[in-house]
């Protein structure tokens, strides 16, 4: 019996040998599986999935993009930091945060924006639809505040390897 993951939700679908249709625990999506009969064609086709996931998250980017209509709005980088591989920068109301470290998640860390307010996560690559691992709680809103030299922000948690999308609320 072999173990591979959803190509809907990233969830673990358990095949069983000489079965073609597995269905999802976790989304109950049913999947017509190819022959995997060696470990090289599991591992292809775990990452044609991964990157079918990765290729929903684009999808959901674009849409998010025209609907706030984002794409005409001057970007305002808010920090690069090249140790902790961290770009954030801001379009109007929204805030746009990378993590590229391979293995350093950040807890609490400042995401400096340009106006005060409450945000929200609009959209985070670690959502699990998206194959990620769910570490971003898109029910927090965040709060900002004034430090002492006059940056305005809040603490976010951000998990390694990730993008976060947060929008000011109105």
């Amino acid at each position: 019996m072999s173990m591979i993951k959803c190509k809907m939700c990233g969830g673990t679908l358990e095949v069983k040998e000489n079965e073609s249709i597995a269905t999802c625990e976790d989304c109950q999506t049913k999947q017509t599986l190819p022959k995997l009969d060696d470990d090289r064609k599991i591992n292809l086709y775990e990452r044609a999935s991964h990157f079918r996931r990765n290729n929903e998250f684009d999808k959901a980017m674009i849409k998010l993009l025209k609907e706030e209509k984002i794409l005409g709005v001057p970007a305002e980088s808010k920090w690069v930091h090249q140790d902790d591989k961290i770009i954030i920068y801001t379009k109007g109301d929204t805030v746009f945060i990378f993590n590229f470290h391979p293995t350093k998640s950040f807890e609490g860390y400042f995401v400096p924006v340009s106006k005060q307010g409450v945000y929200k996560t609009v959209l985070s690559t670690d959502d699990s639809i998206f194959g990620g691992f769910s570490r971003v709680d898109n029910e927090v809103s965040y709060r900002t505040y004034v430090t002492p030299d006059n940056w305005i922000g809040f603490p976010c948690y951000i998990p390694c390897r990730s993008a976060i999308v947060l929008k000011r609320k109105k």
